[in-house]
């Protein structure tokens, strides 16, 4: 029993470490989703999966393993205009939930998720969840062969999915807020930035707290903490607040690597204050 709880121990720490890594390294959001969908297959053992996000201008993006995933999409667009309120209210209120406890058979026989979607591709019931942000719907469902014991699958699935659900939801805020990201390696190198540290900074610039970027780095708080010590000292800067204004001035100033980067700080700041920067060298 011991050997057993170490063992879903294990997996649970090492899917949740393999979609942190994806949420770092992948450029788009359409990327993660695409990596997410395979990963959590392999881990849950599921035969079909995907994910969607639906924003509010309607653009969002998908992925799924069966066939276009687009259809994907229409048929999780057509779920959400087909469940009434109250049933959305349910969905959001919970963690992943399998879909023969939400909805009764005959209820199933309704919806053409279920009707038409999934049982044409020999699909019957899986795992699914629901939730938002500030601006998107997202919807992630998992469902496993027809021949596999539904009970055992959703005793796997539904535990291993939800422990990476915080990480996933940081990765979405991170995509959400892609676009205002200033920092870029070449400014980091004019600070002295290690790899580390470029990464650690460019969370805080998106808005994660230490333990925020400490579940999405897989490292420690204190190591968080440490990390942006060294970082607003290279700066020369006292306060997050201010590493996040001084990086967004200077990314926004375009600065070069050939240009003195306390000349730099002087000219976005007015002069009120010289960082202990290294002046960078042509």
């Amino acid at each position: 029993m011991a050997q057993r709880v170490r063992s879903q121990h294990a997996m649970h720490t090492n899917f949740v470490s393999h979609v942190a890594e994806m949420a770092m390294a992948s450029e788009t959001s359409l990327d993660f989703y695409q990596g997410f969908v395979e990963t959590a297959r392999r881990f849950v053992a599921a035969d079909a999966g995907g994910i969607i996000s639906v924003q509010a201008t309607g653009a969002g993006d998908v992925a799924s393993n069966l066939d276009d995933p687009l259809s994907f999409g229409d048929a999780v667009t057509r779920l959400v205009t087909e469940v009434t309120p109250e049933e959305v209210a349910i969905a959001l209120s919970h963690s992943t939930m399998r879909s023969d406890v939400m909805f009764s058979g005959s209820r199933r026989d309704e919806l053409h998720m279920f009707r038409e979607y999934m049982r044409t591709r020999g699909l019957t019931v899986g795992v699914f969840r629901l939730w938002t942000t500030s601006n998107a719907l997202h919807f992630y469902a998992f469902a496993p062969p027809r021949s596999t014991d539904f009970e055992r699958f959703a005793s796997q699935a539904v535990p291993l999915l939800d422990q990476a659900f915080p990480v996933l939801a940081l990765a979405e805020r991170l995509f959400e807020q892609a676009a205002i990201e200033p920092l870029t390696t070449e400014l980091s190198a004019q600070f002295g930035l290690t790899k580390a540290e470029h990464e650690t900074l460019a969370l805080v610039i998106r808005g994660l707290t230490n333990p925020e970027i400490a579940q999405l780095q897989r490292i420690s708080p204190n190591t968080v903490r440490n990390r942006l010590v060294a970082v607003y000292r290279k700066l020369g800067v006292s306060t997050r607040a201010e590493a996040v204004f001084v990086v967004s001035q200077l990314g926004k100033a375009g600065v070069s690597v050939s240009e003195d980067t306390n000349a730099a700080y002087r000219r976005i700041t007015g002069g009120a204050r010289t960082p202990v920067w290294r002046t960078a060298k042509p």
